[in-house]
């Protein structure tokens, strides 16, 4: 963009979009966060303020009477005042709302009581179990429960900004392009909070940031509005290569007249190399056999002319035969045959213009002419594009602020075409689309939905419970937008503001049964990469850093796969799947590498069977490394597991993302086990405690489990360690990069590991069974992570509530993860806003 065209739409986007609304919006914003900031921490001379809870009451008296006297004669000496050890103050915290105000810093404190950290072991005096479990306790119910019969107000959303997951897929359905440019033009990164990336507080808007944004404006413009007429004069297909009796098809838009149809394509092994033969190859247009060709060493163009009608067509090819002597080939080359489709192109018409691409038609709805000026013409293409954007109806002003720009764009000599890119611009940097906003009934669009003849009470905000409660229900509108990027990470679609439109969305039914259309759409494939990739941290497989030399099978295919399992096990889980199935599912899904991995037949083969054999090949790797590609590798297959494996925790990314580069790691697997699955994570090590490093590296000639019962003798280590290593001991059998072994450099594996609570087990199997046990656990952790990540905030301690309630209505069917899905989307939070205190986010 040059300085001229950068300067026109900077100044038309200051003066016609961040109009005063926006720019009031801006300030409240801008105050909120300064307030926050501002916030410190006080205690109350009061032990508990009156007209609170029966609940706080007790929970004050219990701490006054019990846990404060404990605190006091165990913890007050090292911490206390000025001078308190890693300056935790344990005799500052005088109340209950003392306590609750400093969650983090007392979860921790619960964790060392209860594990029994603390006090050292060289301390004078030691708690007792029971004072222990009473204070463990009392933490507890202090920071999670909550009378849930009591009014309580729902806690502020932040403004959410539009992560880079979510514009890109937002861009994506705007336009019908699949256009990733976040990517393209390099986006930082979002910040975290919470374990994810969509929440509110973390997504700010820096100097940066927006600058990407305006480049990614123009960029997206650009590749929307086409201003060449024959930039579809020649098609490129990109297909991937194909095996015998597969095909691959390609689609071409075309306009009415003759179209050349041009293929260059030529047979290869796995590995790459030309095979010298010859295969035969079906070619397809529109379902209709064009020709059966041969093709020959180092490739063959062919050519093909046809009338074409105006619309879509498709091109399939198919390799269905290769020669007589195809083993003796085979035996001579080691390598499995297979089409690569070097181009594919379709050039035409021959006479006149090819189409314009359809994303360019579809927003290009209307043109100027003798009778449609520029502005009636760039009002059709704004009303149409504008409310999809917004994510909402759109007022007469707001329509016209970006129609304008188009019109005085074009007075200014750009044409139309140019300046309907323009109009884009402006709103891919509008606020509107950038940040999810509310809006309620008094604000302009209910005006809007009355004027474009929508039934306003649809439109409206509906109070509910008493005023003190501060709270109301949002709009169909906003609740289209939060189920959209809550389980597809973009926008609503046509028909959830549709359903918009008509109140659909003003009564739970409504909203239960757009969740169930939602979930039946490819789109909530958005739900494993946005909610189980950041939960179970997936996202750091490929950072995994394995030693090659000790595991030779490890190859960028094999992480590819690892990925590919486990996406596809959580999009099952979403679709028919349980919480429990977390740990207790029989099956998995395998391409032909990852069943050989497991050691299960691939659709009633053995899956080594369908690798192919390079042995002696020159310029080749051994058979055992696989860098090549098996018979059918992008075949995924529902299996049974093999016995040992059951659920998540025993998938080889899960047990390759919990190791170290060249070991196992117990003591990481324990930890994640209890951090993600079971949701009561270890505290942190106190500090002045020797690492478990030091220790391997003292006695190197010891084994894993030798050195950790060594680790643990240490009183400090033990209190941790004990509850951490039984878990990843028990998931021994299983490797670095998670394939079964019974030995260990030629030492055999023990297995065995004992719980806190005393059960005792004998490897994988009996572990994941007791695991099982903490049924109830699991499920809480996985709502409360879901419900996070639904909300787009972090928790307080009025969502305990919520949390309660959708583990109530879905337990009787056994938390299906659907059940539990439609449960959040209509609780109170979901549906309802605060009205005060708010920067009316969405």
């Amino acid at each position: 963009m040059n300085a001229n065209t950068l300067s026109f739409v900077k100044k038309q986007h200051v003066d016609n979009v961040f109009d005063s609304r926006t720019t009031t919006r801006g300030v409240r914003f801008l105050i909120a966060v300064l307030g926050v900031l501002c916030v410190m921490p006080q205690v109350s001379i009061y032990a508990i303020e009156p007209n609170v809870p029966q609940l706080d009451r007790d929970l004050q008296d219990e701490f006054t009477k019990t846990v404060q006297p404990i605190l006091q004669r165990y913890c007050y000496e090292c911490h206390e005042g000025d001078t308190a050890e890693s300056s935790v103050d344990i005799a500052y915290f005088r109340n209950l709302q003392s306590v609750r105000d400093k969650q983090s810093l007392w979860e921790q404190i619960r964790g060392i009581v209860r594990l029994g950290a603390m006090p050292p072991k060289d301390y004078s005096e030691q708690p007792t179990d029971i004072e222990r479990e009473r204070t463990s306790n009392w933490i507890h119910q202090a920071l999670t429960a909550i009378d849930c019969s009591a009014p309580s107000e729902i806690p502020s959303v932040t403004a959410r900004r539009l992560n880079k997951f979510e514009y890109d897929n937002t861009i994506r359905d705007l336009f019908g392009l699949d256009l990733k440019p976040s990517k393209e033009i390099g986006f930082v990164s979002d910040d975290v909070g919470n374990g994810f990336d969509n929440q509110g507080e973390v997504l700010t808007l820096s100097p940066l940031i927006l600058e990407k944004y305006l480049q990614a404006a123009e960029w997206v413009s650009g590749r929307v509005i086409s201003l060449d007429p024959n930039v579809m004069k020649t098609q490129l297909a990109d297909l991937e290569p194909i095996v015998l009796d597969e095909s691959t098809t390609a689609k071409f838009l075309c306009s009415e007249g003759e179209y050349t149809i041009n293929a260059k394509m030529y047979l290869s092994n796995s590995f790459g190399a030309d095979i010298p033969a010859e295969g035969e190859v079906e070619v397809y247009l529109d379902g209709e056999l064009i020709e059966v060709v041969t093709t020959k060493k180092g490739g063959k163009d062919f050519k093909w002319k046809r009338d074409l009608e105006a619309g879509f067509h498709e091109v399939t090819i198919k390799l269905v035969g290769q020669p007589e002597n195809i083993d003796e080939i085979a035996r001579e080359n080691k390598g499995y045959r297979g089409l690569r489709i070097h181009t594919l192109t379709m050039v035409g018409p021959t006479k006149g213009l090819p189409p314009m691409p359809i994303a360019h038609q579809n927003v290009i709805v209307a043109k100027p002419n003798d009778s449609v000026s520029v502005k009636q013409a760039a009002d059709v293409i704004v009303k149409n594009l504008l409310p999809k954007a917004f994510r909402r109806p759109c007022t007469q002003s707001e329509f016209d602020k970006v129609s304008n720009i188009i019109v005085d764009a074009t007075n200014a000599g750009w044409n139309f075409e140019e300046s309907v890119q323009f109009g884009i611009q402006s709103i891919l940097i509008s606020p509107e689309f950038l940040f999810r906003f509310e809006d309620s009934l008094e604000q302009p669009q209910a005006k809007a939905v009355e004027n474009q003849n929508k039934t306003a009470s649809t439109y409206a905000s509906s109070k509910i419970g008493s005023e003190s409660l501060n709270r109301e229900r949002l709009n169909d509108f906003a609740i289209a937008s939060r189920l959209s990027y809550f389980l597809w990470s973009s926008m609503p679609d046509d028909v959830a503001l549709r359903l918009a439109s008509e109140g659909v969305l003003a009564t739970d039914e409504g909203v239960r049964k757009e969740v169930e259309r939602m979930l039946s759409s490819e789109k909530s494939d958005a739900m494993v990469t946005g909610f189980f990739e950041q939960w179970l941290g997936l996202r750091n497989l490929k950072l995994v850093d394995v030693d090659e030399r000790a595991f030779p099978i490890w190859s960028d295919l094999l992480t590819e796969a690892m990925e590919k399992e486990t996406f596809l096990f959580c999009k099952n889980l979403i679709q028919e799947g349980a919480i429990s199935d977390v740990l207790t599912a029989k099956h998995t899904f395998v391409n032909p590498r990852l069943a050989e991995y497991y050691g299960v037949d691939f659709e009633g083969e053995d899956p080594e069977q369908l690798y192919p054999k390079a042995e002696g090949r020159r310029g080749q790797s051994s058979n055992d490394r696989r860098l090549g590609r098996y018979k059918n590798e992008d075949k995924w297959i529902r299996v049974e597991l093999p016995k040992e494996r059951r659920g998540l925790l025993t998938q080889a990314s899960i047990l390759t993302l919990t190791s170290n580069p060249t070991r196992t790691s117990p003591v990481k697997r324990g930890k994640w086990v209890l951090e993600n699955i079971i949701g009561d994570p270890p505290p942190p090590a106190p500090p002045g405690v020797p690492s478990l490093e030091q220790t391997e590296e003292a006695h190197k000639n010891l084994t894993l489990r030798q050195q950790l019962e060594l680790h643990r003798a240490d009183p400090g280590c033990a209190s941790c360690h004990n509850v951490l290593d039984p878990i990843g001991l028990g998931l021994e059998n299983f490797n670095t990069i998670g394939q079964w072994r019974n030995e260990d450099e030629g030492v055999d594996i023990d297995a065995r590991g004992k719980l806190q609570d005393g059960r005792t087990f004998n490897g994988p199997r009996e572990l994941l069974e007791h695991l099982e046990t903490d049924k109830e656990k699991v499920a809480r952790h996985f709502v409360t992570q879901l419900l996070t990540y639904a909300l787009g905030r972090g928790l307080v301690r009025q969502d305990q509530c919520t949390i309660n309630h959708v583990l109530n209505e879905t337990r009787p069917g056994g938390y299906r993860l659907a059940e539990v899905i439609q449960a959040i989307a209509c609780s109170e939070p979901f549906l309802y806003r605060s009205t005060v205190g708010s920067v009316n986010a969405e």
